[in-house]
């Protein structure tokens, strides 16, 4: 299938090597809403075409297909709804060094980088990033949105709900839950449940702030980036549709 990479940042990259790696689709070119990267031309030879309207055109430009390779999940998910709505395809970009089980759950939208584990039983949702060598063990459970950095390590039946974020080299131990819209911060160890909206770091893990109220933006300390979060227009959990 010929397809599209929307952001042509780093994680367009990416996904770039991983889709050229495999094969089996080709890449027409990349979308960007940045002005700046649109004057950059193209990425790694690959032309950058345009915006977002650019899906209108897709006849045009001969894609059917597209994924979305942005690390803001929020963005992530509305360009995501977005193609669905132009009947864009989404497809997903896993690495051939992936090993992800024929018994785990693979919704749309997704990128499972070099490395990655994902084991037998295992539901990974939505618009979902699996980074480098992460690994996610039996039974567990990624709803939509969800981003897992380099080297995270998900013991079993561990669920993350939506939009969640683990960072770097993070570790959770088994049949734990991470809340909605919820950050574990690099190389932490979780060893009890993390409420929704809620940011966690540190060995033990520890909360460093709640935000029941919403994101306000802004540098929490150990590494932590804590965006400004605007309601995105979210597509539904793939196999549990009220968990979206």
């Amino acid at each position: 299938m010929n397809v599209v990479i929307i952001g042509a940042g780093g994680q367009g990259e990416v996904v770039l090597d991983i889709l050229q790696e495999s094969g089996r689709h080709q890449v027409m070119g990349f979308i960007d809403t940045s002005p700046l990267k649109q004057r950059q031309g193209s990425v790694q030879g690959i032309p950058i075409l345009g915006g977002m309207k650019v899906l209108r055109d897709a006849h045009e430009h001969g894609f059917q297909g597209a994924i979305v390779a942005i690390g803001d999940a929020q963005h992530r998910s509305q360009m995501a709804s977005d193609c669905e709505h132009a009947n864009i395809k989404l497809i997903n970009a896993i690495h051939s060094s992936a090993v992800v089980s024929h018994r785990a759950t693979l919704g749309s939208n997704i990128t499972i980088c070099a490395n990655a584990v994902v084991a037998a039983g295992a539901l990974v949702d939505n618009d979902c990033i699996i980074n480098t060598a992460a690994t996610i063990d039996h039974g567990c459970n990624i709803y939509n949105g969800c981003f897992i950095a380099p080297g995270a390590h998900l013991a079993g039946e561990v669920t993350l709900c939506a939009f969640s974020f683990i960072g770097t080299g993070a570790n959770i131990i088994p049949r734990l839950s991470i809340g909605f819209r919820s950050i574990v911060g690099a190389g932490s160890v979780v060893l009890k449940p993390v409420p929704q909206m809620t940011v966690v770091a540190g060995v033990p893990a520890k909360v460093i702030e709640c935000f029941q109220d919403g994101y306000k933006g802004g540098f929490l300390g150990n590494g932590i980036w804590k965006h400004e979060w605007r309601e995105p227009k979210t597509r539904k959990c793939s196999v549990f549709p009220g968990l979206g």
